[in-house]
């Protein structure tokens, strides 16, 4: 196992020091120097969490909520800082599940008990 544990180091080490990781921490940076459009970015993160986890429950979504994920999104798209930000995140979260589903093809466990 440690040699297992040792390997996903590495690969971590590997992605902090891509050019990928790099540029993600740019656009961050680059956010977070406008509080105003980091606090909104926040939270479209948190309602699309907040949604994401209904769906998932099978819980209803209101119209409302629904509205307000889209009207938040589109204005905080027509500031570049922001959507730079934002594409570089979704680049991040590809590279990650692209990984675990790597690891889910070569080592698949059974999900149901």
């Amino acid at each position: 196992m440690d040699k297992i544990l040792s390997a996903a180091e590495d690969l971590a080490n590997q992605i902090a020091s891509s050019s990928l990781y790099r540029e993600y921490l740019y656009h961050k940076e680059q956010l977070m120097q406008k509080p105003k459009l980091w606090e909104k970015m926040r939270r479209l993160k948190a309602l699309q969490f907040e949604i994401g986890q209904k769906r998932k429950n099978h819980e209803p979504v209101s119209f409302e909520e629904e509205t307000a994920l889209s009207e938040l999104y589109s204005q905080l798209m027509l500031h570049k800082v922001a959507e730079d930000f934002w594409k570089s995140r979704q680049e991040m979260l590809q590279l990650q599940a692209k990984v675990f589903q790597i690891i889910a093809e070569k080592a698949p466990m059974d999900g149901i008990f």
